[in-house]
């Protein structure tokens, strides 16, 4: 709920800001909203990942 008061706030107070600025305003939304419908699996993938690279470094080191 915060980001989209956050983004319908900047609405107002960047009436003169420029057309980039407003396309990476909804690039944002849209990607916050995908990070939050796919948070959860995103974050175990990450995880998964993290540990199979500190896995292998440590291999290596050792």
């Amino acid at each position: 709920m915060t980001w989209r008061s956050e983004v319908m706030g900047g609405e107002g107070s960047h009436s003169t800001s420029t057309a980039l600025e407003n396309i990476k305003r909804v690039i944002n939304k849209k990607m916050r909203m995908k990070i939050r419908e796919s948070g959860k699996i995103s974050n175990m993938i990450v995880r998964q990942k993290l540990i199979e690279s500190n896995c292998s470094s440590d291999s290596v080191l050792s």
